[in-house]
């Protein structure tokens, strides 16, 4: 169970916290609290959840900045990168990047503390992230005004997240459209009871008309929505694809789209579907990026699952647990640009 202490003070001068200890391993401060407060919201992958229930979440430090991954089972991941630019002041000790658990509800209840409240200033509020190794703590301290709250939160021990979007596998297509309009096209299909875990979508790419389309299909009726070659910005389509995956899931990917501007979205030669967006606000931009495992379904000749449900295309898991140094967390490059 995560661990949090938070103090609030008034402080004699409003410059911010004293300087790290030299032996902190990542220390950083950043104008943009609340860029990053939509980026880690956008990877609670369930609504309306508990703070202290979660989720868990693993973030790795590096040179490059922090990437923040959580998912449901193996079937669904969910990454923010917030790149080294997009702090004031940036500062990793280590040349080989590291690997910390953290509950993320948690870290969100923290950072909103300052909702509501910056808007009445002039200047708007900062954030000071500190981790030492020593102590297992995230520190994080907010200053607003002549405000200073800090929140101190234990790190745990997630094991490792699972192995998605591995620089080895190839893409089948990857096209770019707005997000808007990627959005409203979901929008469109969500119809009927929003639980049914039978609930599954078909995406079909053709390579020679370069259409996306989406096809929702239970027991008892089906919805189609069709992206026309036009309605994208960009389409590379290797060869034609016809995958299937949970519609709850790709709700879970929708909620984001209503905070970002544009959306690329890959399907690989495995099957599996990555959707990464990009979000700015003030002038800073993060990335955040969905991967979702492809069902297995077997349909009859109207098109229609039999009997039995779909079924999650098997993976392997990494079994692992422990401290974590990088490059054995086996995500993909992390550098928040391979699908932008």
């Amino acid at each position: 169970m995560a661990n949090v202490d938070v103090h609030d003070r008034t402080p004699q001068s409003i410059a911010g916290p004293s300087p790290p200890p030299v032996d902190a391993l990542l220390s950083c401060k950043t104008d943009h609290v609340r860029l990053i407060t939509k980026l880690l919201g956008a990877i609670c992958l369930k609504e309306r959840q508990a703070p202290l229930a979660g989720p868990l979440a693993w973030c790795q430090l590096s040179e490059q900045g922090l990437r923040f991954t959580t998912e449901e089972s193996t079937s669904l991941q969910a990454r923010v990168y917030l790149m080294a630019d997009m702090f004031r002041e940036y500062a990793y000790a280590e040349a080989e990047p590291a690997l910390i658990g953290l509950n993320l509800g948690v870290v969100l209840e923290c950072l909103r503390i300052l909702d509501g409240k910056g808007g009445a200033l002039s200047q708007p509020p900062s954030l000071f992230v500190r981790y030492q190794e020593e102590s297992a703590c995230l520190r994080l301290t907010l200053v607003e005004g002549i405000a200073l709250t800090t929140c101190e939160i234990s790190t745990l021990d997630n094991g490792l997240p699972s192995d998605h979007g591995g620089a080895s596998v190839r893409q089948s297509c990857r096209l770019v459209l707005k997000a808007e309009t990627l959005r409203d096209g979901l929008a469109e299909l969500e119809w009927g009871e929003a639980n049914q875990r039978d609930k599954v979508v078909q995406l079909r790419v053709g390579a020679a008309a370069r259409t996306l389309t989406l096809t929702v299909r239970n027991a008892d009726c089906g919805c189609e929505m069709t992206f026309p070659a036009d309605a994208m910005a960009k389409a590379d389509v290797e060869r034609d694809v016809d995958e299937s995956y949970s519609f709850a899931h790709l709700q879970a990917v929708s909620r984001a789209l209503h905070s970002a501007e544009e959306a690329c979205v890959r399907v690989m030669d495995n099957g599996e579907l990555n959707v990464m967006m990009r979000l700015n606000e003030g002038g800073k931009q993060g990335f955040v990026e969905y991967f979702l495992a492809p069902l297995d379904v077997d349909l009859d000749d109207e098109g229609f699952a039999l009997a039995g449900g779909p079924v999650a295309r098997p993976r392997g898991g990494n079994g692992h647990s422990g401290v974590h140094r990088a490059g054995g967390d086996g995500d993909g490059d992390g550098d928040g640009t391979s699908a932008g």
